[in-house]
């Protein structure tokens, strides 16, 4: 449990930082919502896809499609993972 002062510093975080992100899952029939807050150096997976593809329309260097070309492959492997029914954290 956070205290009062915790909660505070985080609430003034997500202020600054001003990247809010939701995410939705069905459980038991109901649908549940998780708010994340992020400074500019944070963000989900799918949303550094997106900047990926941004950079590349504007760097085309032969060096720059390499690091993309592979951090791409581990994002997706991430996410592969993450959605295998066997996945646990703990692992």
């Amino acid at each position: 449990m956070c205290t009062d002062a915790e909660v505070q510093t985080l609430i003034a975080a997500a202020l600054e930082g001003k990247l809010a992100d939701e995410t939705g899952w069905r459980m038991n029939g109901r649908t549940w919502w998780l708010w994340c807050f992020a400074t500019e150096r944070q963000c989900c997976l799918v949303h550094l896809l997106r900047e990926l593809q941004k950079v590349d329309e504007h760097n085309t260097s032969a060096e720059w499609h390499a690091f993309a070309k592979m951090l791409r492959r581990l994002v997706r492997d991430g996410i592969r993972l993450r959605k295998r029914p066997d996945f646990s954290p703990q692992r």
